[in-house]
């Protein structure tokens, strides 16, 4: 892996491209190139000084957002639970994406949940002004919405967790408990946190007990666990 600090954002012919932000949602697919103990290329972008937002960048994403992945025949693409579909597909031995059709059904409606639903809603409590605009009062209320939306998901994945678990499909751990954590680090804002769900925090430490996730972790200079 070699952290590129290049901004031409240029093709790796044979390895994978990442093209992230420290603590972003390009934080599951990263996890995932690290777990493959293959060689992959790493440019983290700063937002902050609108890097995501330069004509270069918006070349490869028009959305002007992380994370984007340049795979090894050059194909670019975006969102993250897209990108995160297709690491699990290129690296079966990892066993992040299910083989058996009934693994396979639910492991796409998780994945399909957590950024459709829990990950929507997360984002209009934590930015509700991108919805309604300036108005404090009417950001409060979709804030207030959207959070009780958010704790409505994590009592779904707690008790899917605490009937099947540890993990979203049973025993093994998938791309789509990668996924949730991720998410859940950032919803660790909302009023009743992720943690506040035992089973989740228990799906949470073995995650982040992971040599990949802690890997990640120091290379996105982020401290503390993954969530």
């Amino acid at each position: 892996m070699e952290n590129s600090t290049s901004r031409v954002f240029e093709d790796f012919p044979g390895q994978y491209h990442l093209i992230s932000a420290p603590g972003t949602a390009g934080l599951t697919p990263h996890i995932i190139l690290q777990m493959s103990g293959q060689p992959y290329q790493l440019t983290l972008l700063n937002l902050r000084a609108g890097e995501q937002k330069t004509p270069a960048y918006l070349r490869l994403n028009p959305n002007g957002r992380v994370p984007t992945l340049i795979l090894p025949d050059e194909t670019k693409i975006f969102e993250a639970a897209a990108i995160t579909m297709v690491l699990a597909r290129a690296f079966p031995k990892l066993g992040l994406c299910p083989e058996l059709p009934d693994d396979r059904a639910l492991y796409d409606q998780w994945l399909v949940f957590l950024t459709n639903t829990f990950q929507a809603n997360y984002m209009l409590f934590r930015h509700p002004e991108r919805l309604v605009g300036e108005n404090t009062a009417t950001q409060t209320a979709v804030a207030q919405g959207a959070a009780k939306r958010c704790e409505v998901c994590l009592q779904i994945l707690a008790k899917a967790l605490e009937q099947k678990g540890p993990y979203l499909l049973g025993e093994k751990l998938s791309a789509a408990d990668l996924y949730l954590a991720m998410i859940c680090r950032w919803a660790a804002r909302l009023p009743q946190p992720p943690r506040a769900f035992p089973a989740l925090a228990a799906l949470l430490d073995r995650i982040n007990a992971l040599p990949a996730v802690r890997e990640v972790l120091l290379q996105e200079q982020i401290e503390g666990p993954l969530a």
